[in-house]
């Protein structure tokens, strides 16, 4: 919904200034677009910490296997689908994609779990 917003205001205030509808445009599509970017990367950055800070918990507190969890709406890449379809992996090692945990790409949702 915030890129609705930022294109509207970038909207009324092209408008107000008096640019030319060209100037709008593309002003417009910069708001939309800068938003959009911004969403990836707090969503990518936040599954990042948060793989990073439960991968430390699980080794001070000794769990040693982990499992990649997806998100269970039927919106799941197959990356992420191959890395869960494996099963428990030691802690810090790389499931199919290479990765020790999520973000495997752009705005993952996944976890990784104690096993």
């Amino acid at each position: 919904m915030s890129r609705i917003k930022d294109a509207a205001t970038a909207l009324a205030s092209g408008v107000t200034a008096g640019h030319a509808p060209r100037t709008i445009g593309a002003a417009m599509h910069t708001a939309m677009t800068d938003s959009d970017r911004a969403y990836a990367s707090a969503i990518t950055e936040a599954t990042r910490a948060v793989t990073a800070g439960a991968a430390d918990g699980y080794r001070r507190t000794g769990v040693a296997l982990g499992r990649w969890q997806t998100e269970p709406d039927g919106n799941v890449c197959a990356v992420c689908d191959a890395n869960s379809a494996t099963g428990p992996v030691p802690i810090g090692h790389p499931y199919p994609s290479g990765d020790a945990g999520p973000p495997a790409h752009p705005r993952c949702r996944c976890a990784v779990l104690p096993a």
